[in-house]
């Protein structure tokens, strides 16, 4: 998550990033899917990652809808 965040209604916004290894040169499907894979692998650290990125995360609130009823919350609730 973004260390300071002065958001309205303190959105849990997320850095969007991208995996390095890309296997075109404009970002394809696969190319996201690839940065989804490796984000989703316990030993992906940030050296593997380029940021800014097309690929943006989506998060919700520590505790879910209960401190913070939005749908990102929602989402990751369910």
């Amino acid at each position: 998550m973004v260390a300071d965040n002065d958001a309205p209604h303190s959105a849990a916004f997320r850095i969007s990033g991208d995996f390095r290894q890309h296997h075109h040169r404009h970002i394809s499907a696969d190319d996201r899917t690839l940065t989804v894979r490796n984000l989703a692998q316990q030993q992906c650290r940030r050296a593997r990652l380029r940021a800014p990125g097309s690929y943006l995360p989506a998060g919700g609130a520590r505790g879910g809808v209960a401190p913070y009823s939005g749908t990102q919350e929602a989402a990751v609730d369910l």
